[in-house]
C-alpha cells in the first residue's frame, strides 16, 4: 500500500485520491477539492434521482390516463357494437316482416285467382242447394202440423173486440 495521510480521524489512501483526482479531472488533489467534487457528484446524483422519480411519476400518470382512455374507448366500442347489433336485428326483423307480408299477399292473390275460377262453380252449387231446399222445405220444418178433424173444443170461443185487453193468468 502507498502512504496514507491522516487528517483528524480519517485515513485516506493517497493513490486512491490521485486516481480519483485524475477521474474527476482536477489537478493536484487536495482533500477539500476531492470532497467538493464528491459533493457536486452527490448533488448531481440527487438531482438525477429526483428527475427519475418525477419521470416515474409522470410515466405512472401517463400510464393511468392511457389505461383510462383505452378502457373508455373499449367501452365505447362495445356500446357501438351493441347498437350495431340492435340495428342489424331491427333490419333483419323488418326484412322478415316485409317478406312475410309479400308472401301473404301472394297467397291472397292465388286464393283470389282460384276463387274466380271457383266462383262459377259456387254459383251453380248455390242454385242447386236452393232448389233442393225449396223442394224439401216441408221436410226441414220442425213444427209439425197435426190436424185432428174430430177434435172438439171444451168450450166455445168468445169473440174479442179489437183493442180489448186480454188478461192471462
Amino acid at each position: 500500500m502507498t502512504d496514507i495521510k491522516y487528517e483528524g480521524e480519517v485515513a485516506i489512501d493517497t493513490a486512491y485520491l490521485t486516481k480519483l483526482a485524475d477521474e474527476l479531472e482536477i489537478g493536484e488533489p487536495t482533500l477539500m477539492d476531492i470532497i467538493g467534487q464528491l459533493e457536486k457528484s452527490r448533488i448531481e446524483m440527487e438531482k438525477n434521482r429526483l428527475e427519475t422519480e418525477q419521470m416515474r411519476a409522470d410515466y405512472e400518470r401517463f400510464k393511468a390516463e392511457a389505461e383510462k382512455t383505452l378502457n373508455r374507448r373499449l367501452k365505447d366500442a362495445e356500446n357501438e357494437l351493441a347498437r350495431a347489433k340492435a340495428s342489424a336485428l331491427s333490419m333483419v326483423q323488418s326484412a322478415k316482416a316485409s317478406a312475410d307480408y309479400v308472401l301473404e299477399e301472394i297467397q291472397k292473390l292465388q286464393k283470389k285467382r282460384e276463387s274466380e275460377n271457383l266462383g262459377s262453380h259456387l254459383d251453380q252449387a248455390r242454385r242447386t242447394i236452393r232448389e233442393n231446399l225449396r223442394a224439401n222445405e216441408g221436410k226441414y220444418d220442425p213444427v209439425e202440423d197435426r190436424r185432428d178433424e174430430n177434435y172438439v173444443l171444451p168450450r166455445p170461443l168468445r169473440s174479442t173486440a179489437v183493442g180489448k185487453a186480454i188478461y192471462l193468468s
